[in-house]
């Protein structure tokens, strides 16, 4: 039960649809922000990825049998 209904105030039809779409927007901007926050922690992630393939090179290059002029 809505706190609207708990005090005895009914919402028309129209301000319900005023409200649903106040809200949708709210979580369409929120979801847009979460996209964002996702696709700047792929970002990261993807360099650790690059960073970890140049390691793995470097350190088997510098073993004996790799490549030694790094």
């Amino acid at each position: 039960m809505s706190a609207m209904k708990k005090i005895g105030i009914e919402e028309t039809a129209e301000e319900k649809v005023t409200r649903l779409e106040q809200e949708n927007y709210l979580l369409l901007g929120s979801m847009m922000e979460m996209s964002s926050y996702i696709a700047m922690q792929e970002q990261g992630l993807g360099d650790q990825e690059n960073a970890i393939m140049e390691l793995s090179t470097l350190i088997a290059m510098s073993l004996p049998g790799g490549e030694s002029d790094v």
